[in-house]
């Protein structure tokens, strides 16, 4: 018998009959809802086990349902299938340095130099672990895993209750350097925030990365730290159904014709993220989307450039029956039926009382590549991922502590050696786009988990973004084991500089890197066609 199905404490005996249950009914290739059970004491067993947040067995493409996962077995081969109902999207998976990079040619390079701890602490709920650190000058990260005992989901999960993954941690959270207990303040000296970094593919995992930084001191290596933990804590979008007709967006749209830019007003291209005068016109749609608001239609929908620069945003209008309605309307949103999230570029009402929503691929994180560059028209295969949801904007409280609050404390010495190559060098970079901006580099510092550039600088300030920071533009690291990557990761890279006169500029750029790396095994570094850093 699954050890899953074990663990919610059901003889086998009601677990087969349950099973048997789903075999009998195989035939029909429906859901069976708990409601459906003629048997009493099939109910008892699907009650129970979405208790236990999963659903219960299945077999034959029978599957008993409930919200958040879904639970199969396959009576052939004796395998169990545990899966969420979304496609679980974490953009902050980028910052797990510790899993190495696989460029576009199949290479990969994975750090093998952090230093492991593996001390792990128990309580009735969750079982943590201090997996490991990395220290780098005054920048420590520590990697913990977090796993629930009894094989529970970590997140409560349904259609209208979307985690958003990143963001979860402790809410009771002390740390202490060398005694010394810290502010968590972004602003304060040290300071330290926590991240979750898994990509969401095991329910019942995660792991969280603290980052802490002390500027003050010459270096962390050799420092004692404390992490007292308790309250794991989830963040949620919660959304509300409109009772939407339709399967998806782009079958409400089907055999209408759409709206192009000559339908539209005004031009926020210059802007892109905030609301300007864009504006679309009237149309002859009269499509009543919602059974909710049965007398509210949608007048017009379409395709403009007008609101992003060079990628089409899909623009749609609403007529609202009635005041109220239009003060509801104005919480719409779309929600992606792959990942859960709701998304909407912008939302507001025109002045002829319509209510005006917009949705842009590009702004949609399971689709998005502009970190990349890549722009990404919005089209109808996008539209077909999309139903309409109530976006609950004004929920009393989107912080939901779990209740796996047990208390952890875990004590680390940093004991490691620094690793940074730092080369003098006066190499100018002209590059060949911007003809106008040259670079004399004249310090390059590798570490393990930056790169850093200084020199001086004479470059357009609105092509500034794009000659530094943008990932198509930022320097290509080549590892001696033939893996490239970019400098630089979905979180982008920090910089400063200051003026030295009108026409050059003293200039220090740095970059995380998206791996922890040993800066002995870069082989090069190039950045806007020029070779700026080549091993011995």
């Amino acid at each position: 018998m699954l050890e899953e199905l074990n663990q919610i404490h059901a003889s086998e005996e009601l677990i087969q009959e349950t099973l048997q249950y789903c075999k009998d009914n195989k035939s029909s290739g429906r859901t069976i809802n708990n409601t459906e059970t003629n048997s009493a004491r099939v109910k008892g067993i699907t009650r129970k086990i979405n208790r236990w947040a999963v659903a219960a067995a299945a077999c034959a493409g029978i599957v008993v349902m409930s919200s958040g996962v879904a639970f199969a077995y396959n009576q052939v081969t004796g395998e169990s299938i545990f899966k969420a109902i979304y496609k679980v999207i974490n953009t902050a998976s980028s910052l797990n340095y510790s899993k190495g990079i696989t460029d576009n040619n199949g290479n990969s390079y994975i750090y093998d130099n952090k230093n492991n701890v593996n001390t792990t602490k128990t309580d009735k709920d969750l079982t943590v672990t201090l997996d490991s650190y990395v220290v780098d000058g005054t920048t420590a990260n520590f990697l913990f895993n977090v796993k629930t005992n009894d094989n529970t989901p970590i997140n409560d999960v349904n259609e209208n209750k979307i985690p958003i993954i990143a963001r979860d941690g402790f809410a009771d959270l002390k740390i202490s350097i060398d005694g010394e207990i810290l502010n968590p303040s972004e602003l304060s000296d040290p300071a330290w925030g926590q991240i979750r970094v898994d990509d969401g593919s095991d329910p019942t995992f995660a792991s969280i990365m603290i980052d802490i930084h002390a500027p003050r001191k010459n270096t962390l290596v050799g420092s004692v730290f404390t992490f007292e933990m308790s309250n794991y804590t989830s963040t949620y979008e919660y959304l509300e159904s409109v009772d939407f007709k339709y399967s998806n967006v782009a079958e409400m749209l089907s055999g209408q014709t759409l709206a192009d830019d000559s339908s539209v007003s005004g031009d926020n291209t210059m802007y892109g993220y905030i609301n300007t005068d864009i504006e679309l016109s009237p149309g002859n749609m009269h499509i009543t989307f919602s059974d909710k608001y049965p007398d509210t239609y949608i007048d017009n929908a379409g395709y403009t450039l007008k609101e992003r620069k060079d990628s089409k945003t899909f623009i749609m209008t609403i007529v609202p029956e009635n005041e109220n309605v239009a003060n509801e309307l104005l919480n719409l949103c779309f929600q992606n039926t792959s990942s859960g999230f709701p998304t909407r570029n912008n939302i507001n009402r025109l002045s002829d009382g319509r209510i005006q929503i917009q949705y842009a691929a590009d702004t949609d994180f399971t689709i998005s590549k502009l970190n990349d560059g890549i722009k990404t028209n919005t089209n109808n295969e996008h539209l077909s991922n999309l139903v309409i949801k109530k976006y609950l904007s004004d929920e009393p409280s989107q912080e939901i502590i779990c209740s796996k609050s047990g208390s952890f404390t875990f004590n680390c010495v940093l004991n490691d050696n620094e690793n940074v190559i730092t080369t003098n060098t006066d190499i100018i970079v002209n590059d060949p786009i911007y003809t106008d901006t040259t670079l004399n580099i004249k310090t390059i510092a590798i570490s393990v988990t930056s790169l850093k550039l200084t020199g001086y600088i004479n470059i357009d300030q609105s092509i500034y973004k794009k000659f530094v920071t943008n990932n198509v533009y930022s320097p290509l690291i080549t590892m001696k084991n033939g893996t490239s990557f970019r400098a630089g990761n979905k979180c982008g890279a920090s910089w400063n500089e200051k003026t030295v006169d009108e026409n050059q500029k003293n200039w220090q750029a740095e970059w995380l890197l998206p791996t922890y790396i040993k800066p002995s095994d870069v082989q090069s570094i190039t950045w806007h066609g020029a070779t700026i850093y080549e091993a011995e």
